[in-house]
């Protein structure tokens, strides 16, 4: 039993509850952090998921639900407010809780409501229970040379899994396969090197070193595990560098630029595809 679970188990014998706000936002929850709902709802513990705000909470039926239990069917609790909103926004029938609009901008609105739905850009599944997964984002899909469409945006969560990464991006729109740029968890890469008996100080050094590079290998192995043949990383190199928003890398919301992280690391991708 695991130390969350002990704390969880105690408040349960103690009759007791406990609430633990925890937020994520703005893209896919980590993998550690998924691992974390699931020992809570294991220890018996309820967590409230919610959706966007531009869609509200309850727009949707998958978007509210239990995590684990999934005791909220879609549409199963939410016929009353769904009726509430309609009779106040009588000229509305299709998604009545759902923002009518971007304040004062037509343009902006006009590209996300289309017939009076909200179009959020991201990509999902039904889950065998009829639940909404999402898995990545739209605009950022990409095809290959063979025609073979890859979601980047889930393939990195997976690969971001690994305590030897801190950052990924996932490249090859319009090559033959594709691969990632890498930037590692130095702080955890040097103490697993030292461990290893590799006495390298500099990032620029670490990134090339042969047992180093071994060890990102079976790391990608292992997530390629979970991919369909044309989605795997057959190569990857290693950036020196912390991606960063001072240094452009990423946004204020620690999304990445991709395409500022391509030209940046250029000479590295040309490197992989052999250009």
């Amino acid at each position: 039993m695991s130390r969350i679970e002990k704390c969880f188990e105690q408040l349960k014998t103690d009759g007791k509850k406990a609430l633990i706000p925890y937020i994520t936002a703005g893209d896919p929850a980590p993998g550690y952090t998924v691992e974390l709902m699931h020992a809570l709802v294991e220890s018996g513990a309820d967590i409230l998921e919610i959706g966007m705000p531009f869609s509200d909470p309850m727009a949707d039926g998958p978007t509210i639900q239990l995590a684990g239990q999934r005791s909220l069917k879609a549409g199963q609790t939410l016929v009353k407010t769904l009726q509430m909103a309609r009779d106040f926004r009588e000229d509305d029938d299709t998604t009545p809780i759902v923002m009518m609009g971007y304040y004062k901008d037509p343009e902006k609105t006009a590209e996300v409501m289309i017939d009076g739905y909200f179009h959020t850009g991201d990509i999902g599944e039904i889950d065998t229970d009829g639940f909404l997964k999402i898995t990545d984002r739209k605009k950022e899909m990409f095809k290959t040379s063979g025609g073979k469409y890859v979601a980047p945006q889930l393939m990195e969560n997976r690969f971001k899994q690994s305590r030897f990464i801190e950052q990924l991006m996932v490249v090859g729109e319009g090559e033959k396969m594709p691969a990632a740029l890498i930037q590692p968890d130095f702080p955890y890469l040097f103490e697993w090197a030292k461990k290893n008996n590799i006495t390298i100080s500099e990032n620029s050094d670490i990134v090339l070193n042969e047992k180093v590079l071994a060890q990102y290998q079976e790391e990608v192995d292992l997530a390629n595990e979970n991919f369909a043949k044309w989605e795997k990383v057959k190569q990857f190199r290693l950036t020196p560098d912390i991606w960063s928003i001072t240094e452009g890398h990423l946004t204020p919301t620690m999304k990445l630029r991709r395409k500022i992280i391509k030209e940046k690391y250029m000479k590295l991708y040309n490197d992989i595809y052999g250009h």
